[in-house]
């Protein structure tokens, strides 16, 4: 029998017989230390073969991430030699460039003094055609003036040539006037104012009266002693008295028109009574004669001839 007194005897006994380790360890070890050898062996395992995974993936990583590169490093050589190409093309059409700006300037350099030349040209013909102009001007001027005189000349001219022609037809317009005033119903007519008789002293008297009683202004004098012709005549039918204020002309105008009504208009302030405007021509126009009428202005047509 065996004797047990202390743990020396135990470590012993254990030495003795082996085979009572596993009791002893089952006895003092729990069931997770006893199953920890079995399970560190199965994680081995496992990490053993996960490794190996590891190690053949990342021996595809390594020869993909080769292919890769490999391939990268050719595109790269491809790339630079598609660059190595566009840097000489575009060096190439640089210098293609350049030749033709040089030829541009070259022919922008003939062109402006070319221009130059020309407008050098223009100037001098420019300063040519001033003093031209210049002198143009000068014999214009002397032009002007002798057809300034010539106008004037000839203005003297037509007026003298329409007073004439004036004078004559007035003339003869008073060798018809009492006929003229009888197609107004005008009998025992008398000419105050007129061609052949002049200014009578009736009339004379008649305008200073005016003027000195106030009824007419000095203008107003001067104006109605204008007239062409002034007269007086007594209506056949009602036997009352019309003075007539008439302006004579070849041809009727608006001013015609104008002053017999402006006349008259003082003749009716000097004799207190309504005063007939008339005017005589040869000529007027549908236009003059509607005015006329509208202006209360009688209009006598004698022939020039």
């Amino acid at each position: 029998m065996t004797t047990i007194n202390d743990i020396a005897d135990i470590a012993r006994i254990l030495r003795e017989q082996p085979e009572w380790n596993d009791t002893i360890r089952g006895i003092l070890l729990s069931r997770e230390l006893l199953e920890l050898p079995e399970k560190f062996a199965e994680f081995a395992q496992s990490t053993s073969e996960r490794q190996d995974q590891l190690e053949a993936s990342l021996n595809e990583f390594t020869q993909a991430t080769n292919r890769n590169f490999q391939l990268a490093s050719e595109r790269t050589d491809r790339l630079e030699t598609r660059l190595d190409e566009f840097i000489q093309a575009t060096n190439r059409n640089f210098q293609l460039a350049s030749e033709r700006m040089g030829r541009l300037e070259t022919r922008l350099d003939e062109f402006i003094q070319a221009t130059n030349r020309n407008f050098q040209l223009v100037y001098e013909r420019m300063d040519r055609l001033e003093a031209g102009i210049a002198d143009l001007n000068t014999r214009t001027g002397q032009l002007e003036i002798g057809v300034s005189a010539l106008n004037t000349r000839m203005n003297r001219m037509e007026g003298k040539l329409d007073n004439a022609i004036g004078a004559n037809y007035e003339r003869k317009v008073a060798k018809v006037i009492h006929s003229l005033l009888g197609s107004l119903n005008l009998r025992r007519t008398k000419i105050l104012r007129g061609y052949l008789v002049g200014v009578s002293q009736e009339f004379t008297d008649l305008v200073d009266d005016a003027e000195d009683n106030g009824l007419i202004t000095e203008a107003q004098h001067n104006d109605i002693m204008q007239a062409d012709l002034v007269c007086w005549g007594r209506n056949r039918y009602e036997g009352w008295e019309q003075y007539v204020a008439g302006e004579i002309s070849v041809t009727i105008g608006d001013s015609d028109i104008t002053r017999a009504v402006q006349r008259a208009s003082i003749l009716s302030a000097i004799v207190g009574q309504t005063v007939q405007p008339a005017v005589v021509g040869a000529y007027i126009d549908d236009e003059r004669t509607a005015l006329a009428s509208a202006q209360g202005v009688v209009v006598l047509l004698s022939p020039e001839d």
